[in-house]
């Protein structure tokens, strides 16, 4: 399932299986979207993504909800695949997953891009310094919680079963 610029669209109740990148994917600005009760299996890549486009000095990828599913062998046709990905997104919810069967993170939270590309560059007519760069993290105050990990990393190193990196505060 993909959804781009979707806002307060609900997936729930729903089998996925067999796909060959994500099971279900919101990009390009998803807001107010939920994701809950759905069985999510057999994934090329990652269960489900949540991912910001674009540098900017707004979030414009936010609360978002996945609760409740299930989510198993995924990343079967790349070996870092996870179960739940964040990429530049705030304000997100993860909770009462169970996730298991992962070839990297079963959780994984990614700023985008990383802090070292972010200094020097203009984003919305501002400069992004040393002392600014946080403005600009935009996966941050996302809530992971009461989720039932297990079984990941099969097919990765250098990880861990909660990955998150140039996130931002909280």
């Amino acid at each position: 399932i993909y959804l781009t610029n979707a806002d307060g669209i609900v997936i729930t109740n729903t089998e996925i299986v067999n796909a060959g990148s994500c099971g279900i994917l919101l990009d390009v600005y998803p807001q107010n979207t939920i994701i809950s009760n759905n069985l999510i299996h057999q994934i090329g890549k990652t269960g489900v993504q949540i991912r910001a486009e674009n540098l900017s000095s707004v979030d414009k990828t936010i609360y978002n909800t996945v609760d409740n599913n299930h989510i198993y062998e995924v990343g079967i046709k790349v070996g870092h695949g996870s179960g739940i990905e964040i990429i530049g997104a705030a304000y997100n919810t993860i909770s009462h997953n169970r996730i298991h069967d992962t070839s990297r993170y079963a959780i994984d939270i990614k700023g985008t891009p990383m802090v070292d590309y972010l200094i020097g560059q203009i984003i919305d007519g501002i400069k992004v310094t040393e002392d600014n760069v946080i403005d600009f993290m935009r996966a941050h105050d996302n809530i992971i919680e009461f989720n039932d990990l297990s079984n990941a990393n099969l097919d990765s190193q250098d990880t861990s079963v909660i990955e998150s990196w140039g996130g931002g505060p909280n």
